[in-house]
């Protein structure tokens, strides 16, 4: 991923719908890893936006996180670790 946390949280919560997209696609193009690590890195942060009164802005926080989503990160030996 070429963004960073806070350049995420600024698509997000911009309102501007080709900016939401473009950051929600570039975490459905990354790594699993990488989703996984900015997901459990970033989940508290991201949810407060959520509790915003702009409704476009809670739909895009909840796309957003659902994409950073990762159930399972396989290892190096492909065995399925559980994101906790």
């Amino acid at each position: 991923m070429h963004s960073s946390k806070a350049e995420f949280a600024e698509a997000i919560t911009s309102g501007d719908p080709d900016r939401v997209n473009a950051a929600i696609e570039e975490v459905r193009e990354a790594e699993t890893a990488e989703r996984a690590h900015l997901f459990v890195s970033s989940v508290d942060e991201f949810t407060q936006y959520y509790y915003a009164d702009d409704g476009y802005q809670r739909l895009s926080v909840v796309r957003f996180l659902r994409q950073l989503y990762v159930p399972h990160i396989p290892d190096e030996k492909g065995v399925n670790l559980k994101v906790r």
